[in-house]
């Protein structure tokens, strides 16, 4: 029997097995995302363009525990919204800075070169983002927030702003930005994608032999137990730490955001274990 290959699409449906031309729209949305890739990996050297997806991730987690909360959620996208709507902070007199990368159309090289040089199809207008509103009504039964999710999974979650035009926002807004906003934005050459990845990879690798760094575990178990402590021991009926790994991602988005530290899932997940049971006893 032959073995037929399976191509699937940006959604990651399958393709069915007789549509024209799905080798090429797989290689060509390959090479989207490849580039799409590329613009990520740079932005975290530079830090010159802030993704949307990256702003309402900051905003959903409540401060202190590091969980995500619906309703912070919801707050982030109704501010977005306002914003694109009202032409404010996110652009330039009538040109909006808010760059598109979808996968689905043309992405050139410009992106990575200069994304400023793109034409005003890569940017979301404010006529764009009300067609959508108007193509898009709410479905039956379907709250305004509900919506709201929709446009930014089919739209937001795909933008970027600039860096300055973040923050000036941030103060609007008014939010804390995220504190990995001002760091590693290290000047590098145009097209240098080598200098790039060296200093990606560095700041991915705990030294340079390779070994794990040591981490000050009693610091951080002076830290988990605090908010044992101040919320209660995770579990069903605490609105904080609903679940133990709620106490593990905490921790983790404490050390990534205030020491640029990022700890292993399985090493925390360890430790935090043997500190509840502990705890417990």
């Amino acid at each position: 029997m032959k073995n037929t290959p399976v191509y699937f699409d940006a959604d990651g449906r399958p393709l069915p097995a007789d549509e024209p031309g799905r080798e090429a729209k797989q290689r060509e949305l390959a090479h989207n995302l490849a580039l799409i890739a590329r613009f990520k990996e740079q932005q975290l050297v530079r830090r010159d363009w802030i993704a949307f997806g990256d702003v309402v991730d900051w905003r959903s987690r409540d401060l202190e525990t590091g969980i995500e909360r619906e309703d912070y959620q919801i707050a982030a996208l109704r501010d977005l919204n306002q914003a694109i709507r009202t032409g404010t902070y996110f652009f330039v007199g009538e040109q909006s800075r808010i760059l598109l990368t979808f996968p689905f159309f043309d992405v050139p090289e410009a992106l990575v070169e200069d994304p400023t040089s793109l034409p005003p199809s890569y940017w979301l207008s404010r006529a764009i983002w009300q067609a959508q509103h108007e193509l898009a009504p709410p479905r039956h039964d379907e709250s305004d927030a509900a919506k709201l999710k929709r446009l930014f999974k089919s739209h937001l979650q795909w933008a970027w702003i600039p860096r300055e035009l973040c923050l000036r926002w941030s103060e609007n807004v008014p939010f804390k930005p995220r504190p990995e906003w001002f760091k590693n934005k290290t000047p590098v050459a145009q097209g240098d994608s080598s200098a790039e990845k060296a200093i990606v990879s560095k700041s991915r690798t705990n030294n340079a032999g390779g070994r794990p760094k040591e981490y000050r575990w009693d610091e951080i178990k002076e830290f988990a137990l605090s908010l044992v402590k101040k919320y209660g021991v995770p579990g069903e009926g605490n609105n904080k730490l609903p679940r133990q790994e709620d106490l593990v991602k905490a921790v983790q988005n404490e050390w990534a955001q205030t020491r640029n530290i990022h700890l292993a899932d399985s090493s925390v997940r360890r430790y935090v274990r043997e500190w509840l049971s502990e705890f417990r006893s």
